[in-house]
């Protein structure tokens, strides 16, 4: 019995980093799992000027781009003061009222947390079932925001 419940655990695999370098590990997972077809939710993104221009810069000249070459799906939730945010071509944006130090991207079985902090913090959740949790909660957060 033991050995069956063994079986069915599932193995979670937490990491937490910090500042720059720590920002762009933390998003190189991300990266690995862009595949065509596939989905990548973004919840609470905020106004880019509230962010240092080293990272924003790291968004907007290294990941964006390879986003769109990916040709994923993206659905972001966004706070209505960041309409002037520059987003890949392909993101389908909604907004509500969000003004958190938090966002939230998740894709397939990765959530990545970030934290914006003074010196930022992201953690990496590796987990089907909290993935699954996340996108669910995302999911009922898209219906009720509104269209860009």
């Amino acid at each position: 019995l033991i050995s069956k419940i063994s079986e069915k655990k599932e193995k979670i695999q937490i990491e937490v980093f910090t500042g720059l370098k720590g920002m762009k590990k933390a998003f190189e997972k991300e990266i690995a799992l862009y595949k065509k077809g596939r989905c990548l939710r973004i919840n609470g993104v905020t106004d880019y000027n509230r962010r240092s221009k080293k990272f924003v810069d790291y968004f907007q000249y290294n990941l964006f781009p390879k986003r769109e070459s990916a040709k994923i799906e993206i659905r972001k939730i966004s706070d209505k003061e960041a309409k002037a945010n520059v987003h890949e071509k392909q993101a389908k944006i909604r907004l509500l009222k969000y003004n958190s130090i938090i966002t939230f991207n998740n894709i397939e079985n990765l959530t990545i947390i970030s934290v914006w902090t003074k010196e930022p913090l992201f953690i990496t959740i590796e987990s089907e079932e909290m993935s699954k949790g996340f996108k669910e909660n995302f999911d009922i957060l898209w219906k009720a925001a509104k269209t860009k």
